[in-house]
């Protein structure tokens, strides 16, 4: 079984409001991403928050999740990984590994997160990424043998530094699914290219 890991601990300050909180396809993106991961195939969902922590809360504890505390939120995406891995650690269930994504790539849904969970399955190394044009990123699986590394990470970075130390690694390139959420004028393009409201 692998760890599904969602960073939503950030203040979203380039788009001056919680993205966590924005309307797509019906609910909140918070909501969205969650119901996503509990389609995927033999995984466990932890959700990382930080910033306006209780309201965000609010919108998934229906849900069969785990919600995780990072007090530390300010100090960059590292923090939460570190944060959330260590939560993981602490349980009972023996993960095999930890599958790593973020709140604001609504588009690499549990379809694409099954595809890599299938690469990862398929290859048997200790790490896929998501391969963008001269990098890897998440959406990403870790193998529990990296997760001391993953504790020791720090800063805005995250993974990234990991996964680059070695790029031949197996990976899946995400096309026109690449989407991130980091301004308004990306809301409103994404909300228009799907043709949704943004109530």
């Amino acid at each position: 079984m692998l760890a599904h890991l969602i960073l939503a601990a950030g203040s979203s300050s380039r788009l001056g409001r919680e993205k966590q909180l924005l309307p797509y396809a019906g609910v909140s993106l918070i909501e969205f991403v969650v119901k996503e991961s509990l389609q995927l195939t033999d995984t466990e969902t932890f959700v990382v928050l930080g910033y306006n922590r209780a309201v965000i809360a609010n919108q998934i504890l229906d849900y069969d999740i785990h919600i995780i505390t990072n007090a530390n939120w300010q100090k960059g995406m590292g923090s939460s990984i570190c944060c959330g891995v260590d939560f993981i650690n602490q349980k009972k269930t023996a993960y095999e590994g930890v599958l790593i994504s973020l709140v604001d790539q609504p588009l690499l849904d549990h379809k694409y997160l099954n595809h890599l969970i299938e690469l990862y399955i398929q290859n048997d190394r200790d790490m896929v990424a998501t391969r963008y044009p001269e990098t890897l990123g998440v959406p990403a699986i870790f193998s529990k043998n990296y997760f001391e590394q993953l504790l020791k990470l720090k800063g805005a970075g995250g993974a990234k530094k990991l996964l680059n130390t070695n790029k031949i690694i197996p990976s899946l390139d995400p096309g026109s699914l690449f989407f991130d959420i980091d301004t308004e004028e990306d809301y409103e393009n994404l909300m228009t290219s799907k043709g949704l409201s943004k109530k």
